[in-house]
């Protein structure tokens, strides 16, 4: 395979990828896609671009290779302002891209915190400077900052930031008032993290009376409790619910705050988990409603390409036409394609409560803890086995919306010290998130649409992110091509380009290695090698 750099131009020239394995809108196959102008301006089946395409300065022969929308982060610590010593959102962007994230959204625990407009811009500003990734910022949400959260435009951050549980500096939301205030007043997603600090407390000074200054690090799994993760993940659904609010919940990781969340919308009483097709077609009874609803309010853009023809049969009609097919017709074909979709996926832009599963928690177990030690100390907490095979099931029934990292580096040094007490909770991850969930995809844990799914497709939808997320004309060039036959193993010094320098996947060999990064249509990695002309990445836009 053959990538020419990129030149300076903010307008990418053309740019065609050929003979690629795509995978977008739930399906798979081999095409070529053209880039003009930063945007994809034509996807088709190998060979099948139009004969009156615009010339292509750029080809790449992607034979072999996976070809993907660029994931979206939404939670990533990049550190900067004030903690520029663990990392800078310039290292991470760049460690992203390695990885094939293609944008992300940073919370505002930072020094000082991004709890106001002004605070923002200037990290706004900041990475239009130095990202070479796409880039979106948290409001923090304090107990006095309900101003500040009610002023804030939705279409132009990502979200609202609580934290429900410990944090840093004034950024815990533990006043019962304030918390009614936000869950009421926000005008725009609230993300949470989702922790009881009550218990929490409690659960440190058994460890330290049990232990002294020696708690081991797999203790952090009891300090910072199910129990805990539970109650304050309960309290942020109730108070949603009550509010009407749009809540986004961070980072689940045990079994049973999968059962607070469900596939569908609430007000979606009767959902059936999988489309009905008998040899007549699509069973009007059951799926009528289901049909119309789908296809009078989103379309047909989350159905398979072949179902296109869905954008000229509405509702009823779509329904009766089925209904009167015989086997092998169109509507008999396009009702097939339908009942292969999880119709979870239909109902995401409607869901009120959502909920987030990072790599980590999908990845390790406390087994973990003695090997990695407090490498692998996050909160919350990575937690057993059981919680570990409960959260990778709600994220392949859609209880659990999306996938990201919640990367939060720390030095090596800090991680490394004596006391439990004094090593940092947080790990860096945003290089390696798309390898680590393609090793679970040979391991059979995760098909390929669902890691599309829940990496691009559904972040975008679910944040409302203007022309990103997936592998449509139109839309922005963020792409990723991946070797699944391509193993690297990571070693710090050579290969990990986070600025704390260290990954507690160390010495891992994954069975996939990224080959190419486009941003906007334009190649900012290739092969271990950034592309130092690349323009900054773009600040995200929300269709609210």
């Amino acid at each position: 395979m053959q990538i020419v750099s990129n030149s300076a131009s903010p307008a990418a020239p053309a740019l065609r990828i050929n003979n690629a394995t795509i995978v977008n809108d739930g399906r798979e196959f081999v095409g070529d896609v053209l880039v003009a102008g930063g945007r994809i301006a034509a996807v088709a089946e190998a060979g099948g671009l139009p004969a009156d395409a615009p010339r292509a300065e750029r080809e790449i022969d992607a034979s072999g290779l996976l070809l993907l929308p660029g994931l979206i982060d939404d939670q990533v610590h990049f550190r900067e302002p004030g903690l520029t010593h663990k990392a800078d959102i310039a290292s991470e962007a760049r460690a992203a891209v390695a990885g094939g994230v293609t944008s992300f959204m940073e919370m505002p625990n930072t020094k000082p915190p991004a709890t106001d407009a002004a605070a923002l811009e200037r990290k706004f500003a900041r990475a239009a400077e130095v990202s070479p990734a796409n880039y979106s910022f948290y409001l923090g949400a304090t107990n006095d900052n309900i101003a500040e959260v009610e002023r804030a435009d939705p279409r132009r951050i990502c979200g609202i930031k609580v934290f429900m549980g410990s944090s840093t500096g004034n950024m815990l939301v533990d006043e019962p008032a304030a918390l009614e205030k936000i869950f009421a007043r926000a005008p725009m997603l609230v993300a949470a993290h989702c922790e009881d600090t009550p218990l929490i407390e409690t659960a440190l000074r058994e460890a330290r009376e049990r232990f002294g200054d020696a708690v081991p690090p797999a203790e952090h799994a009891r300090i910072r409790s199910a129990a805990a993760c539970l109650k304050s993940s309960t309290l942020a659904v109730s108070l949603a619910r009550k509010h009407n609010a749009r809540l986004h919940v961070l980072h689940i990781s045990t079994a049973a705050e999968c059962d607070l969340f469900a596939p569908y919308p609430e007000t979606q009483e009767t959902a059936p988990s999988r489309f009905q097709v008998s040899d007549k077609g699509v069973d009007e009874a059951v799926n009528q409603k289901l049909l119309r609803r789908k296809l009078d309010a989103l379309g047909h853009q989350h159905l398979p390409h072949e179902a296109g023809e869905l954008s000229s049969i509405k509702g009823d009609a779509l329904a009766k036409s089925c209904q009167r097919t015989t086997p092998g017709s169109s509507s008999e074909r396009i009702a097939a394609l339908i009942a292969k979709v999880n119709p979870a996926t239909f109902y995401e832009r409607d869901k009120r409560i959502t909920a987030e599963a990072c790599v980590h928690h999908l990845w390790f177990c406390d087994a973990d803890y003695a090997r990695l030690g407090n490498q692998i100390k996050c909160n919350p907490a990575i937690k057993t086995a059981g919680d570990r095979d409960a959260v990778r099931a709600a994220v392949r029934d859609g209880r659990i919306d999306v996938i990201a990292t919640d990367h939060a580096p720390h030095t090596r040094a800090e991680k490394a010290a004596a006391s439990y007490f004094d090593a940092p909770s947080g790990l860096p991850l945003v290089q390696h998130s798309l390898q680590m969930l393609l090793d679970l995809w040979r391991d059979g844990v995760f098909d390929l649409a669902t890691i599309v799914r829940k990496t691009s497709h559904a972040v975008a939808d679910l944040f409302a992110i203007r022309e990103r997320g997936y592998i449509r004309e139109g839309y922005h060039a963020d792409l990723v091509l991946v070797d699944p036959r391509a193993p690297q193993t990571v070693a710090a010094g050579s290969n990990v380009f986070y600025k704390c320098g260290w990954s507690p996947l160390e010495g891992h060999t994954f069975g996939a290695s990224v080959v190419a990064t486009l941003v906007n249509g334009t190649v900012v990695f290739e092969r271990g090698v950034f592309n130092a002309a690349a323009p900054r990445g773009m600040r995200l836009e929300f269709a609210r």
